[in-house]
């Protein structure tokens, strides 16, 4: 092995959010420590010779640092915002009508086992305007299997299913034989 290979290999180890923070320490703390202190550790030549790179450092270093900050936030907060589980939810808790709560139900609710279920018990028709609007919404989706020319099977999403599971849960969505009650914003 030669240096070159050594020398990366050792880069290839180096964590460089660690050392864009030693870097941004170590040089702040350079700036700004008084000269007394600098004295006693023989380094104060060090920020007078060299006091416009250790800005520099100081200032492109804490940029990265700030980037990478705002960066993981912001990955945070998108996977937050736009998985397809805070969709449906929030879909469910603001744009959800009465009537397409009953299509819901009377589609996708096995009365047995008192869940929503992801196969549909009944056939769903071509000419349904809820299959639209469910289907921007990624509530349901269309299966593979075509079973005739004039109905089309689709599915419940399975994030759909354990949201409306759990809205039965905890009484959120109450269904009787005859009629249901739903309250989201609760």
């Amino acid at each position: 092995m030669t240096y070159i290979q050594l020398f990366f290999d050792a880069l290839k180890k180096i964590n460089i959010n660690l050392l864009a923070c030693i870097i941004f320490i170590s040089s702040l703390g350079l700036l700004y420590i008084p000269d007394r202190y600098l004295e006693i550790l023989f380094i104060q030549s060090i920020k007078h010779n060299h006091s416009e790179e250790l800005g520099l450092a100081t200032f492109v270093s804490g940029i990265y640092i700030i980037s990478i900050i705002i960066l993981k936030f912001k990955i945070k907060y998108d996977e937050n915002k736009f998985s397809t589980k805070a969709t449906i939810e929030r879909y469910l808790k603001k744009f959800c009508t009465r009537d397409f709560m009953s299509f819901l139900i009377y589609t996708y609710y096995d009365h047995e086992k008192q869940a929503f279920e992801s196969t549909p018990i009944n056939e769903i028709f071509y000419h349904d305007n809820h299959i639209r609007l469910l289907n921007d919404f990624q509530l349901i989706y269309r299966t593979t299997d075509y079973s005739n020319f004039l109905s089309e099977p689709y599915n419940l999403h399975p994030c759909a299913v354990v949201t409306l599971n759990k809205y039965l849960k905890k009484k959120k969505l109450i269904i009787d034989s005859n009629k249901f009650i739903f309250n989201y914003l609760v």
